[in-house]
């Protein structure tokens, strides 16, 4: 008997029919690529199959002596966003007199019961993570957190391995480690590895499933099912012209005094414990430049950005400015969150609240995570206008935990931009994202920081995301000392 299989499985959320007469068997032996766009219902399908998601009368049916709780490891961004959940409700920074608290440790994510045995040392030393053990994972970057969820789903030994999106937040030499040691990985240990395109690793697997709209349109050999039309056809047209939504009549045009750097500091330098994770930056974002961040894994991008948005305390009592105003002169965090739009991972997990898309892109206008205030109806308008330019008009009243990572990823760039804001911060905004959704923003961002004063952080690990609007460009790199120095440069 196969592991796993599922016979004419339908699964609606609403009056949305996201898995559509669907059947499937993974057999053992088989790595298995599913690949699909954004919505296309990947992640419901795992979900399902690994009895996560109920469906009423619908159920899996498992091999002999295979669990789905012991013998199913899974590796994916909502997985991930739990883990974060969780560790931020056990947080106790606020009560510790000043001090950061590490939180879960990522050697404590790992174990969980487990010893620190032989197998751990090895799972350990394959991922080469050895150095972060003792760093909390609110600490880590996301590349870095993949890493430590791969261990911890290797350390149970599980007979089917399934990875979600394996090369999401990782640097180009992290990728090329990482698929390397996932080749590795294939010869001993069953993998299915969800991917939004064609990706290299693809012609390793055994078999390559297409899907879309929640159904199996191909399914067979890696090469011939990446050579056929029906895969051709997943990716279309990309869209370059825009029409930027205007500001409603009541709405504040933000705007900082002529001359006035948007950001600006000094020699700062953020520390936790004996982990240095920003040194001594000096650097100036002027009015109208858009700046590419980047750099490997744990360099301390997340870092500035946490101090560019006012999420980290060690912002005040440093030579920092953010629009003119030096932190902790009597500026509110209000003051300066209504001039930024955001798109960052942690923003990401806030949303614990059951809001739809719509509501999400609303509570832009407010600047919080949840919407607490009535919206007029002409923010309602101009929420429905983003959501419509990003063609994901059709998902404004589906909650945002019910839609696909790279979905939310849209959905946040909506609520970044209603507000026209002054600096728009984007932290790996195409993460999860397919190759005709990741272009669809790299146009907007564009055509955004062209014609509009937003200026734009654009931090990204991946060289095909090029911009034309980007100039400048702020690269990490480690120095003799193993501290990671931040050099500007003229693209």
């Amino acid at each position: 008997m196969p592991y796993i299989s599922v016979k004419d499985l339908n699964i609606s959320f609403g009056n949305s029919k996201v898995i559509k007469n669907l059947s499937l068997e993974i057999p053992k032996n088989q790595n298995i690529s599913i690949v699909g766009p954004n919505g296309s219902g990947k992640s419901v399908l795992i979900d399902f199959l690994s009895s996560n998601l109920k469906v009423h009368k619908q159920h899996p049916t498992y091999g002999n002596k295979f669990s789905p709780k012991n013998d199913l490891g899974i590796v994916s961004f909502e997985f991930q966003q739990e883990l974060y959940a969780i560790d931020d409700y056990n947080d106790d920074t606020d009560f510790m007199d000043g001090v950061q608290d590490k939180g879960t440790l990522a050697k404590e994510a790992i174990l969980l019961e487990h010893e620190e045995d032989e197998y751990f040392q090895q799972v350990i030393e394959l991922m080469n993570i050895r150095y972060l053990l003792d760093r909390g994972i609110r600490f880590l970057s996301t590349g870095e957190m993949r890493k430590v969820l791969i261990c911890r789903a290797l350390l149970n030994k599980p007979k089917l391995l399934i990875i979600d999106s394996p090369f999401e937040g990782l640097d180009k030499k992290s990728r090329a480690f990482l698929r390397e040691r996932l080749i590795n990985i294939m010869q001993t240990q069953q993998c299915i590895f969800l991917l939004n395109e064609n990706d290299s690793l693809i012609d390793k697997c055994d078999r390559t499933i297409l899907l879309q709209k929640g159904e199996i349109i191909q399914d067979g050999n890696p090469n011939a099912v990446c050579n056929s039309t029906e895969f051709k056809s997943l990716f279309p047209e990309i869209q370059t012209d825009f029409k930027i939504p205007e500001l409603h009549e009541d709405q504040e045009k933000l705007s900082v005094e002529k001359g006035i750097p948007l950001i600006k500091m000094e020699n700062v330098s953020v520390v936790y414990g004996d982990v240095t994770a920003l040194n001594d930056l000096t650097w100036t974002v002027e009015q109208n430049e858009n700046w590419l961040i980047s750099g490997p894994n744990g360099a301390g991008k997340s870092t500035l950005l946490s101090l560019i948005t006012a999420d980290n305390p060690q912002g005040y009592g440093k030579n920092f400015w953010l629009f003119g105003k030096k932190r902790g002169s009597g500026e509110t965090i209000w003051d300066i969150k209504k001039r930024i739009g955001i798109i960052t991972s942690s923003l990401q997990l806030s949303y614990k609240q059951p809001l739809n898309a719509l509501q999400v892109v609303v509570s832009g206008f407010f600047d919080s995570i949840g919407l607490y205030q009535r919206a007029t109806p002409e923010q309602v308008e101009t929420a429905r206008e983003w959501l419509n330019l990003l063609e994901i008009k059709d998902i404004h009243k589906k909650y945002f935990n019910e839609l696909s990572y790279g979905e939310q990823r849209m959905v946040l760039l909506a609520r970044a931009m209603v507000k026209h804001p002054l600096l728009l911060v984007l932290d790996e905004p195409c993460q999860g994202l397919d190759y005709s959704n990741r272009q669809l923003i790299l146009n907007l961002v564009d055509y955004i920081a062209l014609n509009s004063n937003t200026s734009v952080l654009y931090v990204s690990h991946c060289h095909e995301e090029d911009l034309q609007c980007i100039k400048k460009k702020l690269t990490f790199n480690k120095s003799d000392s193993g501290l990671f120095i931040a050099k500007e440069s003229i693209l």
